[in-house]
């Protein structure tokens, strides 16, 4: 058995992947021009943001009322 893989170049970086590839190994990009789903690791900025917001507050409100 023949491994015969038809590749093609990478229409952002130019690099070879198979023909029947989705996103690019080399670059990263999408080749349907489609966007990734947002992984939760983009909104844990967010989350640390709250709970240190929250922490001086309750830090406040315990030298306040301490």
């Amino acid at each position: 058995m023949t491994d015969q893989r038809e590749e093609k170049a990478c229409k952002y970086c130019g690099e070879a992947i198979l023909k029947t590839a989705k996103k690019c190994k080399h670059c990263g990009e999408f080749l349907d021009g489609t966007k990734p789903p947002r992984s939760s690791k983009e909104d844990d900025g967010c989350a640390w943001i709250l709970i240190i917001a929250a922490g001086v507050f309750l830090g406040f409100l315990a030298v306040a009322y301490g």
